[in-house]
Formats: C-alpha cells, sequence, structure tokens
C-alpha cells in the first residue's frame, strides 16, 4: 500500500525490487567471504560480547531514561 501512494508507483516498486536483490546477493557473497572468521570460536564469543553490550545498553536506556 506504500507504493500505491507514491507519485511513481512502478518506480517504487523496481526501487524496492532492486534494493532487496543488493540486499540478499550482498548477504549472501559476504557470508560466503565471511565464512572462514565465523567458523572460529572466538569470532561468536566476540559477537556475543557485542550483543550482550548492546542489551545491556538499551536496557539502561530504558531504566533510566523513563
Amino acid at each position: 500500500t506504500l507504493g500505491a501512494q507514491q507519485p511513481e508507483p512502478g518506480a517504487y516498486t523496481l526501487g524496492a525490487a532492486s534494493a532487496s536483490t543488493l540486499w540478499f546477493l550482498t548477504l549472501a557473497l559476504g557470508g560466503a567471504w565471511l565464512a572462514p572468521w565465523l567458523a572460529r570460536p572466538l569470532t561468536w564469543r566476540l559477537i556475543d560480547l557485542g550483543v550482550a553490550a548492546m542489551m545491556f545498553a538499551i536496557a539502561a536506556q530504558l531504566a533510566f531514561a523513563g
């Protein structure tokens, strides 16, 4: 329904489809390129630490900012 509200709905559809294609292509190629690093347990520990830090930061914002 968002595309129907645009002055050029066809251009909106084409842009959304091309962005989606680019996103999934980048995701697939990036995953293949990062596969050697993602096979290491240390990499996953660092990713988990980053996610935990972000979750604590969001929790602190919610708790103290109101």
